[in-house]
């Protein structure tokens, strides 16, 4: 379950901030012909593969790059279902060189050829959860490859190159997933929700709740940013900073509840305290039943706390 939840928290991640990207604003940094710039920009509208109609979802992006030095550029794609979590090996499904790239190129599969990539009969075998995980291997006729080891050890694409919603100049990896249908998407989960920490390793790091409010109020508004996306604002360490607010977002897959990385908004000597949804399991919603919203979360790093986790319980008040 850990591997297939890390690839949700990825996942997730780019379903959330797809939007974000404007692909007429090419934000690519200029004089790369010497390093590589192949950027992926997946279509919000066909992000991610609708179960409630399987048969004719589709994933589709769209490839840019400036760069005049390209060898090649290979694109593969592996298949995780949620039923047993294991990955499958890639499958090379595009190849391009330089003359491919005189214009953006725009990439569409339907959720039927995905399946049959990988043995199965079609769409109709596809389950909620399901993952597929593209990657890029892009080769410079310098006889460079990205991504790679680099002499120190780390990648040669570090993330502040790959991970920059607005500014990412290489995309490594990207992908999508097939979502369970939310019924009456706009009225589910959205509203007003008393808020109650679950502290199951004890209490928090500094001693003081990392959210709530310094009236001791405990309301928050989950609010609709599309079918399966939910945004709300919640108290955050009142204690040393009075007023401030996180806005957090989370994702309704399957009965899951998958928090991408996200920052509260402070930071501690430079490193910001983020959160995402626990390693070890996520969070759970009833797919008929928004009364009650666990939100399994753990702090990512920053301030000197690492992986401590906690359950954030959300319970609907009837207006």
């Amino acid at each position: 379950m850990k591997n297939i939840l890390n690839y949700l928290i990825y996942i997730g991640a780019i379903f959330l901030f797809a939007s974000c990207e404007d692909e007429s604003l090419q934000r690519i940094p200029s004089n790369l012909d010497k390093g590589p710039n192949v950027r992926v920009v997946v279509d919000p509208d066909n992000a991610i593969l609708d179960l409630a109609d399987i048969e004719n979802a589709k994933f589709a992006y769209k490839v840019y790059s400036e760069s005049t030095n390209l060898d090649s550029v290979k694109f593969s794609v592996t298949f995780t279902p949620l039923s047993t979590g294991e990955e499958s090996d890639p499958i090379v499904i595009e190849r391009w060189g330089q003359s491919d790239f005189s214009d953006v190129i725009s990439v569409e599969y339907t959720a039927n050829e995905l399946a049959l990539l990988f043995g199965l009969s079609g769409a109709s075998d596809l389950g909620g959860g399901d993952i597929f995980l593209f990657s890029n291997i892009t080769s410079l006729t310098n006889g460079l490859v990205f991504p790679s080891e680099a002499i120190d050890g780390n990648s040669n694409t570090p993330p502040g190159i790959t991970q920059a919603t607005a500014t990412t100049s290489f995309t490594t990896t990207f992908g999508t997933f097939v979502a369970c249908p939310v019924l009456d998407a706009e009225n589910f989960a959205v509203g007003k929700y008393k808020f109650s920490l679950d502290i199951p390793g004890g209490d928090f790091p500094f001693g003081v709740p990392y959210f709530g409010y310094e009236n001791g109020d405990s309301i928050v508004t989950l609010s609709y940013v599309s079918t399966i996306t939910r945004k709300f604002k919640i108290g955050h360490l009142w204690e040393f900073v009075p007023d401030h607010e996180a806005e957090l977002s989370f994702l309704l897959i399957c009965e899951n509840i998958i928090m991408p990385v996200q920052g509260g908004g402070l930071a501690c000597s430079g490193t910001s305290l983020s959160f995402q949804t626990a390693s070890d399991t996520p969070g759970t919603y009833n797919s008929l039943d928004d009364s009650q919203i666990v939100i399994r979360m753990e702090d990512t790093g920053g301030c000197g706390v690492t992986g401590f986790d906690f359950n954030l319980i959300l319970d609907k008040i009837e207006e």
